[in-house]
């Protein structure tokens, strides 16, 4: 899970300071999910990344960072993403929580995510990726406390793609766009 996911659904940020590592692994679609039918590829790739997220918070302001590393082999990629954000207490049971942040990814990493897969590379031009900072992102969060044990946390991120991430064969197609909107809702128990 990325670190607004894990952010929203398990509070990892809620302490003063937090560090850990994890791994897991993805199953992912060669190609964009949002591409026409008749160039998307039915082959899925297995890659195991390893994750290291550290942050630490001052009051109600926090800051964190991740990063990322494919430890199987499949491209080799790496990418960081560091936040900011500040919860604020709307009542006591409702906060608020604004979020800023910028991604970073290598060569390999925007290749593998904004790239053309060999089968596909006859459909479109010729993508010549590099790696750097690649989006940036706004996101509003809530949180709403309704028993002891329960909460409601649902959150919006826009985010801007960046340099070759922007330049990518996929985005500059009808069907692509620079500005991506994501979405996460979440009912959680506390036991």
């Amino acid at each position: 899970l990325s670190t607004q996911y894990r952010r929203q659904a398990y509070g990892v940020l809620e302490s003063e300071h937090t560090f850990e590592v994890f791994g897991h692994l993805t199953q992912q679609q060669r190609s964009f999910w949002a591409l026409p039918a008749d160039v998307r590829s039915p082959d899925f790739i297995e890659r195991i990344e390893l994750g290291i997220v550290a942050g630490t918070s001052f009051h109600r302001l926090f800051v964190s960072g991740e990063l990322f590393m494919d430890v199987s082999d499949t491209d080799g990629g790496t990418a960081i993403e560091l936040e900011a954000g500040r919860a604020t207490a709307i009542t006591d049971r409702l906060s608020l929580t604004p979020i800023v942040g910028i991604r970073w990814g290598s060569r390999d990493y925007i290749k593998r995510y904004f790239g053309a897969s060999d089968e596909l590379r006859q459909q479109f031009d010729a993508f010549n990726s590099h790696g750097g900072f690649f989006e940036y992102f706004a996101e509003a969060g809530i949180e709403y406390r309704f028993a002891q044990s329960w909460s409601f946390k649902s959150s919006v991120r826009y985010a801007h793609l960046l340099g070759s991430a922007s330049r990518s064969p996929f985005v500059e197609r009808a069907q692509g766009s620079q500005g991506q909107v994501s979405a996460f809702t979440a009912l959680i128990w506390l036991f």
